[in-house]
């Protein structure tokens, strides 16, 4: 099993999702749990809109919640 096999199966991504977007996916998600905000509320997007990632209206409102106590609106 080859590096990238193994770190797609640790993914939350799904399957059908194009290169380009496990690529945002992930930066995104790096970049979220840094801290940054809009990041956070992208991560928000992706998981109440089911984009690469089961939907969970829970973690939604958690990345959510987290961008705008740093005041992302």
């Amino acid at each position: 099993m080859t590096l990238l096999a193994v770190l797609l199966a640790l993914s939350p991504v799904q399957a059908g999702m194009t290169p380009e977007e496990v690529k945002s996916f992930d930066i995104y998600r790096a970049r979220a749990d840094k801290g940054e905000s809009v990041a956070q509320f992208i991560r928000g997007y992706y998981y109440e809109s089911g984009k690469g990632v089961d939907m969970d209206d829970v973690q939604a409102a958690f990345w959510y919640r987290k961008a705008a106590e740093q005041g992302h609106a």
